[in-house]
């Protein structure tokens, strides 16, 4: 399918990011791992003597205390992880002492519960960083707001399409910053399961403008209803025998908002419910990019790249 956008007939928006609340700064927080926040959090809550982030170091050091990405720690990556934490209320901003108690349910080292995901979940929803881009997807009621975000002569993302409302938000050069929490900001609305994050590439769609040759699409997600069938979908809308499953994925998510993961598990269910008419075509990982595995629904340990109805 092809994706037509005029971008240079669009309205152009400044994204104007709000100044800094208070002397501190550093409002934006560039941290992409939730748990090593929540292990950082601990260590504090359970130890009175951190009196500088040299003692932080050394306490991670002593007491094993594993990053999530298993990068070794260093006093730079620990004092962006406390100034966060001073960012989302969690530490004080100036002693470091915890402002909150029993806030989360795991331990040290261990992932993240139900309950530390909601945790998060009610940061992504109120820090004012956070709030700022969430407001690119407002003012639309009626269908599912969808964003493409692309890199115009930026080795970051810092161009924001609003089809629907033929709007252009761009980020200012010089706000490399803003730019750099964007990614923060998918990386924790993916993992907290309130965004999708698609590859325009990865999902076969072709587009007219070459800056938009690595843009994806994003979207706020809606729940999925029980009784929505992706199959009848498969049927009514697109009326082919063999379909590109990342394909079927793109339709659905910009006509209803649905989660990405939620119409793979359809799909699996409702392909092994009606087996006589429907079988799904395997694919080797090999042929597959690492960004472009969430697009591929697993099934037997293999994922799956097409459907074919029989």
């Amino acid at each position: 399918m092809r994706l037509d956008v005029n971008i240079a007939g669009m309205t152009k928006v400044l994204f104007h990011p709000e100044p800094e609340k208070d002397e501190k700064g550093w409002s934006y927080s560039s941290v992409y791992f939730l748990r090593d926040l929540k292990d950082v959090f601990l260590l504090y809550s359970q130890n009175e003597n951190i009196n500088s982030i040299n003692d932080l170091y050394n306490l991670c050091v002593q007491a094993n205390v594993k990053s999530e990405n298993n990068k070794e720690w260093t006093p730079r990556n620990l004092l962006e992880l406390v100034n966060a934490l001073k960012n989302f209320d969690l530490l004080d901003k100036k002693t470091c002492k915890p402002l909150k108690a029993d806030v989360f349910d795991t331990e040290i080292n261990e992932p993240l519960s139900y309950n530390d995901i909601e945790v998060f979940k009610c940061i992504y929803n109120h820090y004012f960083r956070f709030t700022e881009f969430h407001r690119l997807f407002q003012n639309n009621e009626e269908a599912p707001a969808i964003i493409y975000a692309y890199m115009d002569d930026s080795r970051f993302f810092n161009r924001f399409i609003r089809p629907d409302l033929n709007l252009l938000y761009c980020i200012e050069d010089d706000r490399k910053d803003v730019m750099r929490f964007w990614d923060v900001y998918t990386k924790w609305g993916t993992f907290l399961g309130v965004l999708n994050k698609c590859s325009l590439k990865s999902m076969d769609i072709l587009v007219e403008d070459d800056k938009l040759y690595n843009a994806y699409l994003l979207n706020r997600i809606t729940d999925i209803p029980i009784d929505f069938s992706v199959l009848n979908y498969m049927e009514e809308e697109i009326g082919e025998q063999y379909v590109y499953i990342p394909f079927l994925e793109w339709k659905v998510i910009t006509q209803y908002g649905f989660s990405l993961d939620g119409i793979k598990k359809k799909l699996i269910e409702e392909c092994e419910q009606r087996s006589s008419e429907y079988r799904l075509q395997r694919t080797s990982a090999i042929f597959i990019n690492n960004n472009e595995k969430n697009l591929f629904p697993e099934y037997n340990n293999t994922y799956m790249s097409h459907i074919l109805k029989l």
